[in-house]
């Protein structure tokens, strides 16, 4: 009706339908002005806009960053600063080999201007954070690059389940020592690499005497606790120059890949 409104009165003047002498354009206008500025109020169109970009960029979990295609930094979502831990600086001249040049390898892929995923990590008070990084081109609806985005993701929980996984699949959980199943694993590749090489490995193979003994009279527990003082002791008299697992029960395998 805003919009219309002065059409109209301009349509009704050309036809001289008007009855008044005056020229309704400006009253017109005026109406509609009014119009437009209850319908803003009313339906609250400027808060609508304030309130989606807050949801969809402000308050979303993925970080953002939103680049031109000189790699001008537009914005970065509080996401993105909190994973990266930058923020823009108050220069108008915001580039990206400003604000990430901390992440070479964010700065190489824009450079490269191919659209790829990696991963990245991040210094923490309590360790590290891991991020996967995704560059997109921006395309606006007449299919013209616009831009760039950085999608960032922070998957520092399942890279810890990784890590998890891949040391209940190599280490022995009691003792802390690698199992069976990697020992056979790390002898295979020595003995190639000896075979290669025409150095010799020598293999450690000892167990426990009366073992039973001890659980059966002081317990699993106690036990458990001779095993991992007997691994603890193992690491220590060798200090590194031998490979030590835990090959069963109460038996233990240590690998030298290298003797004379």
């Amino acid at each position: 009706m805003g919009l219309l409104l002065p059409v109209c009165s301009i349509c009704i003047y050309i036809l001289k339908i008007f009855p008044f002498k005056i020229y309704p354009s400006p009253i017109a206008i005026g109406i509609s002005a009014i119009i437009i500025s209850w319908s803003i109020l009313r339906y609250h169109l400027f808060d609508l806009v304030s309130f989606a970009h807050t949801i969809i960029i402000k308050e979303m979990s993925t970080g953002m960053i939103i680049l031109d295609n000189a790699g001008a930094v537009l914005e970065v979502n509080p996401a993105a600063q909190n994973m990266l831990n930058i923020s823009l600086p108050l220069s108008s001249n915001n580039s990206i080999k400003t604000v990430l040049k901390s992440y070479p390898l964010m700065i190489e892929a824009f450079e490269s201007q191919i659209c790829r995923t990696h991963e990245i990590y991040t210094k923490t008070a309590s360790g590290f954070n891991y991020c996967e990084v995704s560059l997109k081109r921006l395309i606006n609806s007449d299919n013209v690059q616009v831009g760039w985005i950085y999608q960032i993701y922070d998957v520092t929980n399942r890279k810890l389940e990784e890590e998890k996984i891949k040391k209940s699949a190599t280490l022995d959980a009691l003792t802390g020592l690698i199992n069976r199943t990697y020992f056979e694993k790390v002898f295979s590749g020595s003995l190639e690499a000896s075979k290669i090489s025409g150095t010799s490995l020598a293999v450690a193979y000892l167990d426990l005497d009366n073992f039973k003994l001890v659980n059966d009279t002081y317990g699993h527990d106690a036990g458990d606790a001779l095993l991992r003082t007997v691994a603890d002791r193992l690491k220590a008299v060798l200090k590194g120059s031998g490979i030590v697992s835990r090959y069963g029960g109460d038996e233990f395998a240590i690998l030298f890949a290298s003797v004379d």
